[in-house]
């Protein structure tokens, strides 16, 4: 057995035996000296004990009510007051019933002084023992709200503690789904800039087919004109890029025409370049090209 085990079982069982020393005495009285029968005697004995211990734990109930009164009236205005009155009453009512029971107890004996007086303090033996059983009692429930306490300290710290993790998890669901939102947005606007990017390079296609196309047209129009014309032209025409590299055939073709959109249109070359190219056949060929019919 645990040693505080055994000092609480042996505290919580002599408190009781000490109220047998007085109650003896007052039996022992009442039935040698007031001449009670001894069932009576027994009787008394206990009933004067069992007084006391009433009145003592009653005394410190109160009393602790009181405390306990005051501390909630500090914290709300609408708690129930004790009254002040009902503690000295119990107390009083200890200190008679102590004065009582030594004085009896010491009255009714018959011996010297020195037995008398300690007979009045063996007959407090009850009292300290009655105290004893209250003050234990006292203990037991302040340990019990203590326990009590702790437990709802301990609960309320748990569910503070579920909350925290709850928010946490929230906050990281949260940040997450910010995330995945900017990443989607950044997605969604690359894949737009891409989009645009190809309809950006179909139209330029586009324009680019339709400017060939066009100038195929032209060039297979103006071909048209100069053969209804009469103007004889080589199966090489339209094939040359650089001046030097234009036979003399072509180069009297090219003085023959009117204008630099002429030249350009037929041979595929800038509009400037074929302003030099007539200006300069016009120089070599001042007469054009003779038709033969």
């Amino acid at each position: 057995m645990d040693k505080s085990t055994y000092v609480d079982r042996v505290a919580m069982v002599l408190p009781w035996l000490g109220g047998l020393v007085p109650a003896t005495m007052t039996g022992q009285n009442a039935y040698l000296v007031l001449g009670y029968e001894l069932w009576q005697a027994v009787l008394i004995a206990v009933v004067v004990e069992a007084i006391g211990f009433v009145t003592i734990t009653t005394t410190l109930d109160l009393l602790e009510l009181y405390q306990d009164g005051q501390v909630a009236q500090m914290q709300r205005w609408d708690a129930p007051r004790i009254s002040q009155g009902l503690v000295w009453v119990a107390f009083g009512g200890t200190v008679t019933y102590l004065f009582v029971v030594v004085s009896v107890n010491s009255l009714l004996d018959t011996g010297e002084v020195l037995v008398k007086v300690t007979k009045a303090l063996m007959a407090s033996f009850g009292l300290l023992g009655g105290l004893m059983v209250a003050l234990r009692n006292q203990m037991s429930k302040t340990l019990a709200a203590l326990e009590q306490v702790q437990a709802r300290n301990d609960e309320m710290e748990t569910a503070a503690k579920a909350r925290q993790d709850e928010i946490e998890r929230e906050e990281r669901a949260h940040a997450w789904q910010i995330e995945k939102e900017k990443i989607e947005f950044e997605l969604q606007m690359e894949a737009e800039k891409q989009r645009q990017a190809h309809e950006l390079k179909l139209i330029k296609l586009e324009e680019k087919s339709r400017k060939l196309a066009g100038t195929f047209a032209e060039n297979a129009e103006s071909s048209k004109k100069l053969t209804d014309g009469g103007q004889k032209l080589p199966e090489t025409f339209g094939k040359w890029k650089d001046w030097r590299k234009v036979p003399e055939s072509e180069k009297k073709i090219i003085a023959s025409l009117e204008s630099a959109e002429q030249v350009s249109e037929l041979y595929g070359v800038p509009l400037k370049t074929g302003g030099n190219w007539l200006k300069n056949a016009k120089k070599e060929f001042p007469e054009g090209l003779v038709l033969n019919e």
